[in-house]
């Protein structure tokens, strides 16, 4: 390898958290359900980077290694100019699970990367995933529906993750976005627990405003009395 990573590719996702027990729901949607399923056999493990001050964090950066059976792939996410949602992403298939700072050339790692920082870097935490992906097209859009359940961990705490994601992979880009993995991560981190709770209330009543607006687009069933 030269060191150099590939150009950035722009990652625009949309993330909703899901209890549970609304999983059996999820599964009912008519339109997943008119869809074959990939499931990700293996569990997938994303181990995120940072100094013990979080300065990578400080500055809207994310480095990671994902491990997937024998295989390492080497990410770096940076927020853009539109927020949450859009990002730059640069990956780069490496030898182990420790980042290789070699292949950074050409990020948006590269310029805050000193000497200094490359000492400091130290797993922050880490997350273990199921995957199961249901690839949509429709109109001449393409999202890419991903369900992982699994865990957050640092070390001391851990809490249990269940999301859906939606990637478009092409057309217009949707506005919507709650936290990703890391950002919740770094909650973990903080002992934001509270947080953690209050955001399970906020699932349901947002669960039962999404299952109204699928309701108005035809993709969900009314209740039954």
């Amino acid at each position: 390898m030269d060191g150099t990573a590939p150009g950035p590719h722009k990652e625009i996702e949309i993330k909703f958290e899901l209890t549970p027990a609304s999983l059996r729901d999820f599964k009912k949607i008519p339109l997943l359900r008119r869809v074959k399923p990939i499931a990700k056999g293996e569990s997938q493990v994303f181990v995120y980077f940072d100094t013990e001050s979080q300065k990578l964090r400080k500055k809207g950066l994310m480095p990671r290694v994902r491990r997937q059976g024998r295989h390492y792939t080497q990410t770096i996410k940076a927020i853009g100019s539109g927020g949450n949602f859009a990002r730059d992403e640069w990956e780069t298939e490496i030898a182990g699970s420790d980042p290789d700072l070699d292949e950074v050339d050409g990020t948006a790692l590269e310029p805050v990367l000193t000497k200094k920082l490359r000492r400091g870097l130290r797993p922050a935490f880490e997350t273990r995933v199921n995957r199961t992906i249901y690839p949509l097209v429709a109109n001449g859009h393409a999202v890419e529906l991903t369900l992982d359940r699994g865990t957050i961990e640092t070390g001391k705490r851990s809490l249990p993750l269940c999301e859906i994601e939606l990637e478009l992979k092409r057309g217009d880009a949707a506005r919507l976005a709650v936290k990703s993995k890391s950002e919740r991560g770094y909650e973990l981190i903080d002992g934001e627990e509270e947080m953690a709770v209050s955001a399970c209330r906020v699932v349901r009543r947002d669960q039962h405003a999404r299952r109204v607006q699928d309701r108005r687009a035809g993709l969900l069933e009314p209740d039954r009395q």
